[in-house]
């Protein structure tokens, strides 16, 4: 065999390893957001974190289409997020939006750091920071009427911003419905904050994906 077949052999050897090595790390992702489809809520919880589910189950998946309300997904983020970061945190929410039971349950363990009201003003007073979120998901929009009628009142407006520190920041993962959960004149003045926000998750999500390719 002569030394240029030899080298073109070694070439396309080379070429298969690496494609096949990026393919492996391109389905590690989704391997991964599989297997924790598949956990427990309470592992959710563990800490240091579990990769893989202790018991392997379809039970989020019926919990997600028969039970569970799509717009609550932030707001159960933001409660564990926050209080495992050693902030306090307040959300406001009709009756009937109330996080998940589970959060809820973690929740109740960081004692006066959490608080559950009715009342947005409440919640708006003396804060450091207010998030606010869409009334109407995508893929609900046949629940809008209702929701408008059950968030009434529910509006970040300039009068509930004068509740607040007069340093707050004001976050929204947008898109956002201005005149509904957010008054243009509080959305265009806090744009700035609102936009960063939106981009920082990009760079949390390339972390996050990271560490999951690097194997920590």
């Amino acid at each position: 065999m002569n030394q240029a077949k030899l080298k073109k052999i070694v070439f396309r050897c080379l070429h298969y390893l690496l494609m096949g090595t990026i393919s492996v790390m391109m389905l590690l992702p989704f391997s991964w957001m599989i297997a924790t489809s598949m956990r427990k809520a309470s592992d959710s919880f563990t800490l240091p974190p579990a990769i893989f589910p202790t018991i392997w189950n379809g039970e989020n998946y019926r919990r997600v289409f028969e039970n569970l309300k799509i717009c609550k997904y932030m707001a159960n983020s933001l409660i564990v997020g926050c209080l495992m970061m050693g902030m306090d945190f307040t959300i406001a929410c009709p009756n009937g939006y109330r996080p998940s039971a589970d959060v809820l349950f973690f929740a109740r363990e960081y004692g006066d750091h959490f608080k559950l009201t009715t009342a947005p003003d409440e919640a708006a007073r003396g804060a450091d920071v207010l998030f606010t979120d869409v009334w109407t998901s995508m893929g609900m929009e046949r629940e809008t009427e209702r929701r408008r009628r059950d968030f009434n009142g529910f509006c970040l407006d300039a009068a509930r911003m004068a509740l607040a520190k007069p340093d707050c920041i004001v976050q929204h993962p947008l898109p956002a419905h201005r005149g509904e959960e957010i008054t243009p004149d509080v959305f265009e003045t806090h744009a700035d904050e609102i936009f960063d926000e939106a981009e920082n998750r990009l760079h949390v999500e390339k972390a996050v994906l990271g560490i999951l390719l690097a194997g920590k």
